[in-house]
């Protein structure tokens, strides 16, 4: 599990430890996001890249937001 903490205004982050494994939740401000394989993610949504460990969310996050990532 990891959590990423938002600096305000970003919607994407790579994370190197998401490099080939299985997201198989994502939560943003405890809501789950849908993951999807292409496309851009709307509102509730999070783009997932497994081969390079790059996520974008549909919604922007604001300062001190979190998202915890479940993989395996």
């Amino acid at each position: 599990m990891k959590t990423y903490i938002g600096i305000g205004g970003e919607d994407d982050f790579t994370d190197a430890d998401l490099i080939e494994r299985n997201v198989f939740g994502v939560y943003k401000n405890g809501v789950m996001q849908k993951i999807i394989p292409n496309g851009n993610p709307e509102e509730d949504e999070v783009y997932f890249d497994a081969y390079t460990g790059y996520m974008r969310f549909g919604t922007s996050f604001y300062a001190g937001e979190k998202a915890l990532i479940q993989y395996a």
